[in-house]
């Protein structure tokens, strides 16, 4: 579905209906999917699922502020993982979350210097030097 949607040959209305966001067990089977890709370390169902989590926000979140909260401990854990590339989302997102849980991680990922951001323009990944 989300191959299809990225390829402009379904709409967003549509793509939001089919992967289920104003379904009940929404969160709980995106949690689930998630774990199951970090298992596998598959970077590209992982940057899906987070895209579903920003949508999901975006049509429901203002109603239901807590609903991102179920996923602070799997978004901890892979904001200090190197196999993908969705650091700058994830940290987006346990922004909205505000958890405490999540500081020792944040801290953490300060010297996390994934590959894929050597070449950035803005030096993400160069350590700051005091």
């Amino acid at each position: 579905m989300f191959n299809l949607y990225f390829k402009n040959q379904i709409n967003r209305e549509d793509f939001i209906e089919k992967i289920g966001i104003y379904e009940n067990d929404f969160l709980e089977q995106l949690l689930h999917e998630m774990n199951e890709a970090f298992n596998l370390q598959n970077a590209g169902r992982v940057e899906h699922f987070i895209y579903a989590l920003f949508l999901w926000d975006e049509q429901i979140g203002k109603e239901n502020v807590h609903g991102l909260e179920k996923f602070v401990d799997k978004l901890n854990e892979m904001l200090v993982s190197d196999w993908h590339h969705n650091h700058e989302d994830i940290v987006r997102l346990l922004q909205k979350i505000s958890s405490v849980k999540s500081m020792e991680y944040l801290y953490d990922a300060i010297e996390l210097h994934p590959q894929y951001l050597a070449w950035d323009d803005n030096y993400a990944s160069i350590p700051m030097r005091l």
